[in-house]
């Protein structure tokens, strides 16, 4: 990923780099481009991943308006079931919703 490539030549960036690139990860180890699943994901790019789809969700789209809360909720529970987001910061963020 073009960021981890920018940021690793800055060695006090690598970690963000890493972490930017890694939230593209998904647990059950269908994400891209590093191959990593479940315990191998850091906490910091599961919550990045978290905040990424209910950011990408929220937001207006030239082919669509922005979700309302509830479907947002509905969507990032079904993306926690089948292991593409953390269950446990799903929660922590539809919990913030109310």
């Amino acid at each position: 990923m073009a960021v981890a490539f920018i940021l690793d030549k800055i060695p006090e960036l690598r970690t963000l780099g890493f972490l930017a690139s890694a939230h593209h990860e998904r647990l059950d180890g269908s994400g891209y481009y590093l191959g990593k699943k479940g315990e191998n994901l850091p906490l910091e790019a599961r919550l990045i991943a978290v905040a990424d789809v209910y950011a990408a969700l929220a937001a207006d789209r030239p082919y669509r308006k922005g979700l309302d809360p509830k479907e947002i909720t509905q969507i990032m529970k079904e993306m926690a079931q089948t292991r593409h987001l953390d269950s446990d910061l799903v929660n922590i963020a539809i919990e913030s919703f109310k």
